[in-house]
């Protein structure tokens, strides 16, 4: 067919060249070599190499065991098949694309459920350190209320030097105290949340 005139034009035909070739026997002592078929015919009286085993009668049945075997040893170790090329052949498309992919999907995945992810974070230091902050300012919060109130009773119990009341010495600080005591409170109820989730 025409791909397999293309293909023989371009590579050879493996083959065929094999064929034409045949080990010579060993004559008088020398190792047999590679001769192609038509030198092999002409030089021993036009004896016919028949298949891939040449037949020589005038050596005996030992020299064509012994031609036969090599010959099988040749045919063994080179298979000769049409579908052998003499170009490279590039890798296919899938093995390409399979690391590629493989590593789109390891990059692209996130690091747990989201549920892993909160609960990392509510076990970390920055969290423990977040609260204990807000523990603090709550503290001074606290702290802060206990002196506004503080100055109401030492004007209502008149001592010398509480001559104002705290709405007259912290004018608005009633509703900031408010305003931040429901802030944390809020805060602190969703870390309890956070916690026992």
């Amino acid at each position: 067919d025409e791909d397999g005139l293309d293909h023989d034009r371009i590579c050879g035909n493996p083959y065929k060249s094999l064929l034409d070739l045949r080990l010579t026997p060993s004559i008088a002592g020398a190792k047999g070599g590679l001769v192609p078929a038509e030198a092999w015919t002409s030089a021993n009286g036009g004896m016919a190499v028949a298949g891939r085993t040449s037949s020589v009668a005038s050596n005996g049945a030992g020299l064509q065991r012994r031609f036969t075997r090599q010959a099988s040893v040749i045919e063994g170790i080179v298979p000769l098949t049409r579908q052998t090329s003499c170009l490279p052949t590039a890798p296919s498309q899938l093995s390409l694309a399979e690391p590629t992919s493989t590593m789109r999907r390891v990059f692209s995945l996130p690091p747990g459920t989201p549920y892993e992810r909160f609960a990392k974070i509510v076990k970390s230091q920055a969290f423990e350190g977040f609260i204990a902050v807000l523990i603090l300012m709550n503290a001074i919060l606290i702290g802060m209320q206990l002196q506004y109130h503080g100055l109401d009773t030492g004007k209502n119990l008149r001592i010398r030097t509480y001559h104002n009341s705290a709405e007259d010495a912290w004018p608005g600080a009633q509703e900031a105290f408010e305003t931040l005591e429901k802030v944390f409170i809020v805060i602190f109820t969703l870390e309890v949340i956070a916690r026992i989730v």
